[in-house]
């Protein structure tokens, strides 16, 4: 016999006691779980379609039996509004068409209308029309560039600085000419005008005569600007006016809660 090998019966036993274990085993597991067997399992699973199958079906009838009316209420105004639009549309191209027609001629008839009156105009007054439509089309373009390059902002940021700078040196002025005299500052104003109406009248005396006969600059100065400026002080006072009257207000107002 040979030597130095297992005994195969002893390994064959070991293997069929070992499964006959865990074959036990499993049995027990089953009837501890209580689990189903195959047959039972699939006479619950076809019970189960059999049962769906049928609520479905009663479900349906149900769905249908319910809501039939709506849907035939339904079907029964799509079909009469189908109609509806079918004759709207019928009209609606019926006259878009006639409308289009009667467009046409009447576009034709007008450009017809416009050339002749152009042939018959002459050579002055289309250059004046081709004036007119180039000036027209210049303004436009001009705008626009003015808009793009900010003229009129710029313009009008360098006379404020301008002036600014001009009030800051009449105010210098004011200040050095107080410091020796108060009675030559408060002269300074009056002054000045007084001096550049006298140079004015003595340099250019048309310009003022001009000014004063022909144009609307004497009831300017004399009525409108002073018109305007009382009106808008006056709204400035009643505007500062109730302002105070609503501090007032609200200061008694929040002095009464704190003494509550």
């Amino acid at each position: 016999m040979l030597t130095g090998f297992p005994d195969l019966s002893n390994f064959a036993e070991s293997v069929r006691l070992a499964t006959a274990d865990v074959s036990e085993h499993v049995r027990d597991a089953v009837d501890y779980f209580h689990i189903p067997s195959y047959a039972e399992y699939f006479s619950s699973v076809q019970d189960a379609y059999l049962d769906l199958a049928q609520a479905s079906k009663s479900s349906w009838r149900l769905f249908h039996l319910t809501f039939r009316p709506l849907y035939i209420l339904m079907a029964l105004l799509a079909h009469y509004v189908a109609i509806v639009l079918k004759l709207l549309a019928e009209c609606t191209v019926k006259h878009g068409i006639v409308a289009a027609r009667e467009g046409a001629g009447q576009a034709r008839t007008a450009a017809i209308w416009f050339v002749a009156w152009q042939r018959s105009l002459s050579r002055g007054a289309v250059f004046a029309e081709l004036g007119v439509i180039s000036s027209a089309v210049g303004v436009y373009l001009l705008r626009r560039h003015i808009r793009r390059k900010r003229y009129v902002e710029r313009i009008r940021s360098w006379s404020t600085r301008k002036k600014a700078r001009a009030l800051r040196r009449y105010k210098n002025l004011v200040t050095k000419v107080s410091k020796t005299s108060m009675f030559l500052a408060m002269l300074l104003p009056h002054a000045l005008f007084i001096s550049t109406v006298s140079a004015l009248k003595y340099f250019a005396p048309w310009l003022i005569r001009y000014l004063a006969t022909k144009t609307y600059l004497i009831n300017l100065i004399s009525l409108w600007i002073p018109f305007t400026r009382t009106v808008l002080l006056l709204h400035k006072w009643a505007g500062g006016i109730q302002k105070e009257k609503q501090k007032s207000v609200s200061q008694d107002t929040n002095g009464n809660e704190t003494k509550k």
